[in-house]
């Protein structure tokens, strides 16, 4: 647990910032890193190995991704009445 409490104080603020800088919202960017952390912590991971910056941030470029599809496709659905 000191570990995720570590990776997450290290990298939280990074990661919104990260993620506003595709999303418009504040709220859309603090799900996103949300959902990559919770992901993070069901999986038990309990220790921090080499490498983690990267594979996290992969992790918020996916799910702005979705997110981005996401809205895309709302988009489409509303102007096609």
């Amino acid at each position: 647990m000191n570990d995720f409490n570590n990776l997450f104080r290290k990298y939280h603020r990074r990661l919104l910032l990260y993620s506003l800088k595709y999303v418009e919202s504040e709220s859309d960017a603090l799900d996103i890193v949300q959902n990559m952390f919770v992901a993070i912590f069901s999986e038990n991971v309990s220790s921090i190995y080499e490498g983690i910056e990267k594979n996290i941030f992969s992790e918020i470029e996916g799910n702005i991704f979705i997110n981005k599809l996401d809205e895309y496709k709302n988009i489409s659905r509303t102007r096609n009445w």
